[in-house]
């Protein structure tokens, strides 16, 4: 692969990330050669253009966790909502006191 197919990948793949994220791993998996000063400037030149973060594997990873456990939290929070909600709701309390009032014949004979 030379140079210049190296470069139309990498733009491609800037492309394709535009306004979002890109790892490390995934960029070097893109490189064929230990990276000179040149294409260095070319992947900062890139970022800039398409507004590509770059991140670490690790990073990710540790955003990603960070977003389920906000997620976990707020569905256990609308959880403990809706409990609430529930114990302080008198009609479910109504319909259980009818219930249990029955004139069914078979709980008569219960």
């Amino acid at each position: 692969m030379n140079a210049k197919t190296q470069e139309a990948e990498l733009e491609e793949l800037f492309q394709e990330n535009a306004k979002d994220y890109i790892t490390y791993e995934k960029l070097v998996k893109y490189l064929t050669k230990q990276p000179s000063a040149s294409t260095a400037k070319k992947v900062q030149a890139l970022v800039k253009k398409h507004k590509v973060q770059l991140f670490s594997a690790a990073e990710i990873a540790q955003m990603k966790n960070i977003e389920d456990a906000k997620r976990l939290q707020e569905e256990k929070q609308k959880l403990q909502d809706t409990s609430l909600e529930n114990e302080f709701d008198l009609a479910n309390e109504n319909d259980l006191l009818e219930w249990s009032r029955s004139d069914s014949p078979v709980r008569m004979y219960l």
